[in-house]
């Protein structure tokens, strides 16, 4: 099953927060098993957002760890006509386009999204579609 992860699960490789330890073994699982995890292009953006939003001067080692991250094998996904129709879907539920794209994603491929957004994650209300980072 390909592990669909979210901006919120890779800042957490970056700034120490709750389910940070967790975050770094699923990091560990990418870096070695890239095929296992899927992301939208998204992912990258949002990370580098929040990375430069929350870290104003990176270390020489914290910008290695994301070039690496963004250079990895890791599955990427572009937007599809059917993703665009499955994020419609899932804002409908109130989830934002974001974490809809997320979600879409990992309808669409079988998968199931990981995230660290309780608010997202309950409105949901699928486990098999999407796993908090605390349950994983």
């Amino acid at each position: 099953m390909l592990l669909v992860i979210d901006a919120s699960i890779g800042i957490k490789w970056f700034v120490r927060e709750d389910h940070s330890d967790t975050a770094l073994a699923i990091l560990e699982k990418l870096l070695t098993d890239p095929n296992r995890f899927g992301v939208p292009e998204l992912f990258f953006f949002e990370l580098a957002h929040t990375f430069n939003r929350l870290i104003p001067r990176p270390t020489q080692l914290q910008l290695d760890l994301l070039s690496r991250i963004v250079n990895s094998p890791m599955r990427r996904f572009s937007m599809t006509a059917e993703l665009v129709s499955g994020i419609a879907n899932f804002q409908a539920k109130g989830l934002s386009g974001y974490d809809a794209a997320y979600l879409a994603l990992a309808k669409a491929v079988k998968g199931r999204w990981i995230t660290a957004d309780v608010k997202a994650y309950r409105k949901v209300g699928d486990s098999e579609l999407c796993r908090l980072i605390g349950d994983f």
